[in-house]
């Protein structure tokens, strides 16, 4: 089983996966929400000693040879909180170098006794790179075209399917400079780092730098002409913001330091669509959903990976207040019409497929795929392997039952920081829409029997003698499937 996580999400997967895969309450709990993410407390004095210990490990990278940018402090601020070893006791204390979390390896997953006997799910974290400086914006995407390469690392490997590049790396070598695949000693890190041993480089795949890159939007809340930062964060936040810039950036530009900054792996690499970044020395990586993919399909629609069904959670914040008679900040399908566009539309044929889906966000909302689960790929073009792409569950972040007493939650992307009553209230909420649905008004029981109908599909469908659905799927089926008109979607969204 794979499990795939992008920005904000990408802080569960990499938090489950370096915690262990503990009971989800309890890792919550560890996660010192009631700190806020860029600034803990607000007192003067213990933020400063926080902000010192942030900038302390930057200059302990730096000196090691990377470049280092935002996404460096980010990811270090965020490991606080999502990686292990960290209390209210010692938050704001240093004690070691590798203290909360510096010295944790993504790549060391694959090492753990459970990795190896597959008790838990496979983690990929997705993200994009920014296309070169200056390059025009084409159609798609929020900042990031969807014709740019979308990159996962997984405990094994660094790198894409997607045609542009079709290559990997190893994640425990990341941070080392190839050409051509040949490991290579830039002057500027020789110089930065005489005591530099070699050009293979270790260490550089810290879990929390992973999952800060996924996260990494510095490059939409930093109006570079002005070298200013955009309202969208509160007063304390954007001065944290701006004091990393000042210690960061030697000009007022701060285009050099908005993304997070890989040694490019893949120089000299081209793959059978081109890879825009084959003559750059480093990659600018940026949020993973910032070319408008905001659940991380992608990586899970790879043929090699020949995926059964997805369960797609979708917690977009894509609707305005003004025009949702739900509010702000819930989701309105734009996640899979951006990938359904994708595949369709800007990959060359063969290399993915997904299933149709609405390609107006209206259709969602007025017939409340947006507000329940739904079934995407019901009828598989074919009887082998998936069925020629996977079966999606969309399971989007929804409004409560009117009789609910729960929270609500469709906050901000830039809510920073949440109370423990908010967020036991946020793990019962999204609990209650995800797995007790209302189909015509009430909540639907016999949702678990059609999941689990979901679930068996495709195997079924596999079977070399055709075996049709039982009459509790059939129903099931015809209660959460979109029905799409196959052919007719497939051919038109081709036009």
């Amino acid at each position: 089983m794979h499990q795939t996580g992008l920005s904000g999400g990408s802080w569960l997967l990499g938090s489950l996966a370096m915690n262990g895969y503990p009971e989800i309450k309890s890792l919550v709990q560890s996660w010192l929400l009631d700190y806020d993410l860029f600034v803990p407390t607000q007192n003067p004095k213990s933020d400063t000693r926080y902000f010192d210990h942030l900038f302390d490990d930057l200059q302990q990278k730096k000196a090691s040879g990377p470049t280092v940018s935002m996404t460096d402090a980010w990811a270090r601020a965020l490991s606080y909180h999502f990686m292990p070893g960290t209390t209210k006791n010692n938050f704001f204390q240093s004690e070691t170098p590798t203290a909360h979390g510096a010295g944790i390896l993504f790549s060391t997953l694959k090492d753990s006794a459970e990795f190896k006997a597959f008790k838990n799910p496979y983690p990929i974290i997705v993200s994009n790179h920014q296309p070169p400086r200056g390059s025009t914006q084409p159609e798609g995407g929020n900042y990031v075209p969807l014709a740019t390469t979308v990159f996962e690392t997984t405990p094994h490997e660094f790198g894409s399917f997607d045609p542009f590049l079709s290559a990997f790396t190893p994640t425990k070598y990341l941070g080392t400079y190839l050409d051509a695949g040949q490991p290579t000693l830039p002057s500027f890190v020789q110089k930065r780092n005489p005591l530099a041993q070699g050009p293979c480089a270790v260490g550089f795949d810290q879990a929390g730098f992973i999952i800060g890159t996924s996260a990494s939007l510095f490059n939409a809340l930093v109006d570079k002409g002005m070298g200013s930062i955009v309202g969208l964060l509160s007063r304390p936040q954007i001065g944290f913001i701006k004091l990393l810039a000042r210690r960061l950036a030697a000009k007022t530009d701060l285009s050099d330091v908005d993304t997070a900054h890989y040694p490019n792996p893949f120089k000299g690499v081209n793959g059978p669509a081109g890879f825009d970044q084959t003559n750059s020395i480093r990659l600018e990586m940026v949020d993973g959903g910032e070319n408008g993919e905001n659940v991380p399909l992608n990586a899970l629609l790879a043929p090699a990976r020949a995926v059964d069904i997805i369960l797609a959670a979708d917690a977009s914040a894509d609707t305005q207040a003004r025009t949702s008679k739900f509010g702000a900040y819930w989701p309105n399908g734009t996640a899979l019409i951006t990938t359904f566009k994708r595949v369709n539309s800007v990959l060359p044929k063969g290399f993915a497929r997904f299933p149709p889906v609405p390609t107006d966000p209206k259709e969602w909302i007025e017939k409340g795929y947006s507000t329940r689960p739904t079934f995407f790929g019901c009828n598989a073009p074919e009887r082998t392997g998936n069925g020629g792409y996977p079966l999606i569950v969309y399971l989007p972040n929804s409004p409560l039952p009117e009789q609910s007493t729960g929270i609500f939650t469709n906050t901000s992307t830039f809510k920073l920081q949440y109370s423990e009553s908010e967020s036991t209230g946020f793990l019962e909420s999204s609990t209650l829409v995800t797995t007790s649905p209302m189909m015509n008004g009430k909540i639907d029981d016999e949702w678990p029997t059609c999941l689990s109908c979901a679930m068996m599909d495709r195997a079924r469908n596999r079977l070399l003698k055709q075996v049709s659905r039982s009459n509790v799927c059939e129903k099931c089926f015809e209660r959460y499937c979109y029905h799409d008109h196959d052919q007719e979607s497939e051919k038109v969204s081709s036009s």
